[in-house]
């Protein structure tokens, strides 16, 4: 538990067999769920993630036989996160992309400050300069795009996808809905504006090493 909170972590994973078993292990030790979605993946990722599930009682798979999607991946973890007793619901990619450091960050701003949903702002950081120039161009278009698109002007960096969730929301917003591509950043947060509620950015480590 983080501050008599429950935390589940969501890990979609497709082909992650480079990083797959440092993203896991990795995750802190206040993390109570990790539910891993194996999205069909063609090389040795789920066998690592049996590996790695031998060592970690948290870890919870969900195997797809077929390739469905970031979207669907994400759906199928929130769900399974929004049946459970936890109170939160953190996206983590299965590339190790998303430092385990600034988790007790976005925690916070639910946890602390009262945001509804909360995802990570890389451009915030001050090691932006490791993010290749194509996606830092790709980016500030996108950023623009998703402005207009979900109604929430103060956001930045729409393509992080380290997000975290207030549990009570999932019950709200028809989750299982969301777009089953790579769209689902911003369908999320239409949905979330649709209801009211509160996001906010977080800042977070730009991850760009092996994967």
């Amino acid at each position: 538990m983080y501050k008599q909170k429950k935390i589940s972590v969501v890990v979609p994973a497709y082909n992650e067999e480079l990083l797959i078993s440092e993203t896991l292990a990795g995750i802190p030790a206040f993390v109570d769920l990790i539910y891993v979605i194996n999205d069909a993946s063609k090389d040795n990722t789920l066998q690592l993630i049996n590996s790695q599930k031998k060592l970690d009682v948290r870890i919870i798979v969900i195997n797809h036989d077929t390739n469905k999607g970031l979207g669907q991946s994400l759906i199928d973890g929130y769900l399974a996160s929004r049946d459970s007793d936890a109170d939160i619901t953190v996206i983590m990619a299965g590339d190790n992309q998303m430092h385990p450091g600034d988790l007790p960050s976005l925690l916070d701003k639910i946890i602390e400050e009262g945001f509804d949903y909360v995802k990570g702002n890389r451009l915030l950081h001050h090691d932006i300069s490791k993010m290749p120039h194509y996606r830092l161009i790709g980016n500030s278009i996108l950023t623009i795009l998703t402005k207009f698109a979900t109604g929430y002007y103060s956001l930045m960096d729409p393509q992080c996808g380290y997000t975290a969730i207030n549990n009570a929301v999932l019950n709200y917003i028809p989750i299982q809905k969301m777009t089953r591509g790579y769209g689902y950043n911003a369908d999320i947060l239409c949905m979330l504006n649709i209801h009211g509620f509160r996001v906010t950015d977080c800042e977070v480590r730009p991850v760009y090493d092996r994967e």
